[in-house]
């Protein structure tokens, strides 16, 4: 648990809110005047909830950010979630997103590029897609349903995929 970035959350008073993204297990909120990137990690019980300003806070409630007359709070009873503010310029550098590999369902899945990474690793097939330097933002669930969908066992040592199998893993 890291506690909420005070100084760098008052660098956003005033800034306009102009898109929402994602990138693996991370929300990131792109503001405007001055240009910042939010960065959210829920973790495991993290919520964001809009609330009308004033209204009584949840149990919980880390960080409240005014937008006009209701309020964008951070919620988070187990404290496994994260907030962060930076340059948009210095996301590539960015501490929680300079190893994760592409969003599948930003980037899509490069089947080519998913063979090539899983050669030579002596892994199970379920932990190299559950590796968010390989694919971020894949969760057991996912990873489970992946492969079950691409007929593969999640137990089979991945440096033994085909490219066919590559392929019907990156489809699932």
């Amino acid at each position: 648990h890291r506690k909420p970035p005070r100084a760098r959350l008052r660098q956003l008073v005033g800034g306009r809110i102009v898109r929402l993204r994602r990138h693996g297990k991370y929300l990131l909120i792109d503001i405007e005047h001055p240009s910042r990137t939010l960065l959210v990690h829920l973790g495991m019980t993290g919520r964001l909830l809009i609330a009308p300003r004033g209204a009584p806070r949840a149990k919980h409630t880390h960080v409240e950010l005014s937008l006009g007359d209701r309020e964008l709070r951070f919620v988070d009873a187990r404290r496994f979630g994260q907030i962060d503010v930076f340059e948009p310029a210095d996301a590539a550098t960015h501490e929680a997103l300079a190893g994760l590999g592409p969003d599948p369902l930003v980037h899509g899945v490069d089947a080519a590029a998913l063979h090539e990474r899983a050669r030579g690793k002596q892994t199970t097939l379920k932990a190299f897609v559950l590796d968010q330097r390989v694919l971020a933002g894949i969760g057991n669930i996912y990873a489970s349903e992946a492969l079950w969908r691409a007929e593969l066992r999640p137990t089979r040592r991945t440096r033994t995929l085909t490219r066919a199998q590559a392929v019907r893993l990156a489809d699932a």
